[in-house]
C-alpha cells in the first residue's frame, strides 16, 4: 500500500501544508558574531519544496536591546527583496550590515537581535528568523612577574595587555586589576584600573601594575579590559604565597639562611636591586629598621599565624614601572 497516496487522497489540505510549506532559518548557531570595525555577515537558506516556482518577499531589520529589554530600539531597516526560487529548490541569501550601522549602538549594555522576514502572499505563508548578534571582544593576556610561587611581602608585576587586532581603533579603554585578597596594589586597596584612551588599529596597550604580597596562600588576580565600543575582555592569573615577613627564602620560618639574605639585601640598600621582600617597613630602602623588624622575625622563628599589614609603604607607589 502507498502510504503517501492514501494520506494524500483522504487529506489533501493537510498534504499540502505539511509537504509544501517553505521554511526559512538563518544558517549557524543561536548567535551571530560580529568583531569591532567588520561588517555583519548573515546567511538565510529558504526551500521551496513546492513542484511550481513561488515568489518570496523577504525583510531584514536590526534591534537593539539593553539585558532588561529596557531600551529597544529599530537600529536597521533594510528594503525588501524579492526572490523567485524554482521547484524544490533551495537558496542561500546573504545579508551585509556595514559596522558604520551597529558601532553607534555598539555598547557593553546593549545586545543585538537580527530578524528575517518571509512571505509568500500566493500561498498566505509568513515567516520570521532570529538571531542574537554579539560584538566580539578583542582577547586579553594577563602576565604576573614573579610567576607561580612568590614569596610574603614580594613585589609582584601584573601586566595586564592587549593587541588590537580589530578593523578600527578601540576608543574609551578602562584596564582594571582585581586580586582576591592576598596581593594589595599600590593605592592600598585590592582593586585598581585607569583609563587607559584608545588603542589604534594594530596597536597594542599594557597596563603594568605592582602588588604586595601580604597574606599567605593562593590568589587569582583578575584583568580586564572594556571600552565603549564592546563589552568587557578578562584574562586570569594565579599566585601562590609562602612563608612570612622575614622568610626571604620561602622556608615557612625565619632562620639564619634568610638572615644571609637579609645581609646581602642591605648591602645593596636601595630597592631596587636590594631585594624588595627584605624591605620589611616597605620604604624603598633596606636598613636598620628593617633590621629591627628582621630580627623580631628572627626570634620568633615560626611563621605560623604571622601575617602582615594592609598599611603600604611610600616605596611600593614607586615601583610602578616594571624592572628593566
Amino acid at each position: 500500500m502507498d502510504i503517501s497516496s492514501t494520506y494524500k487522497q483522504a487529506n489533501p489540505i493537510a498534504y499540502q501544508v505539511n509537504v509544501q510549506t517553505p521554511t526559512a532559518v538563518l544558517v549557524g548557531g543561536p548567535t551571530v558574531a560580529v568583531g569591532v570595525g567588520q561588517a555583519l555577515s548573515a546567511t538565510l537558506r529558504l526551500s521551496n519544496p513546492a513542484g511550481t516556482a513561488r515568489e518570496f518577499l523577504i525583510g531584514w531589520y536590526l534591534n537593539g536591546t539593553t539585558g532588561t529589554r529596557i531600551l529597544e530600539k529599530r537600529i536597521a531597516t533594510f528594503p525588501a527583496e524579492s526572490v523567485v526560487l524554482d521547484g524544490g529548490e533551495t537558496r542561500d541569501i546573504q545579508l551585509t550590515i556595514p559596522w558604520v550601522t551597529i558601532e553607534p549602538w555598539a555598547r557593553p549594555l546593549v545586545s543585538f537581535e537580527l530578524t528575517a522576514s518571509v512571505s509568500c502572499d500566493a500561498i498566505s505563508f509568513a515567516q520570521i528568523a532570529q538571531r542574537s548578534v554579539v560584538v566580539s571582544a578583542v582577547p586579553v593576556n594577563l602576565i604576573a612577574a614573579p610567576a607561580g610561587t612568590v614569596r610574603f611581602n614580594d613585589v609582584v608585576y601584573l601586566d595586564l595587555s592587549l593587541h588590537n587586532s580589530t578593523a578600527q581603533a578601540i576608543e574609551g579603554i578602562t584596564a582594571r586589576l582585581v586580586s582576591g585578597g592576598s596581593l594589595l596594589f599600590a593605592n592600598n586597596s585590592f582593586r585598581i584600573e585607569a583609563s587607559m584612551g584608545s588603542v589604534p588599529v594594530g596597536g597594542e596597550l599594557h597596563y603594568v601594575r605592582v602588588a604586595r604580597a601580604i597574606r599567605k596562600g593562593s590568589d587569582k588576580i583578575a584583568g580586564t579590559v572594556s571600552s565603549v565600543t564592546s563589552s568587557g575582555s578578562s584574562a586570569m592569573v594565579s599566585v601562590n604565597i609562602v612563608g612570612c615577613l622575614g622568610d626571604l627564602d620561602g622556608g615557612d620560618s625565619v632562620d639564619d639562611a634568610d638572615f644571609s639574605l637579609f645581609v646581602q639585601a642591605c648591602d645593596a640598600c636601595l630597592v631596587p636591586p636590594a631585594d624588595p621582600a627584605a624591605d620589611l617597613n616597605r620604604d624603598g630602602v633596606v636598613e636598620d629598621s628593617d633590621l629591627a623588624l628582621f630580627t623580631q622575625a628572627y626570634d620568633r622563628g615560626s611563621c605560623e599565624g604571622i601575617g602582615l599589614s594592609k598599611n603600604r609603604g611610600s616605596a611600593d607607589r614607586e615601583l610602578e614601572n616594571p624592572p628593566k
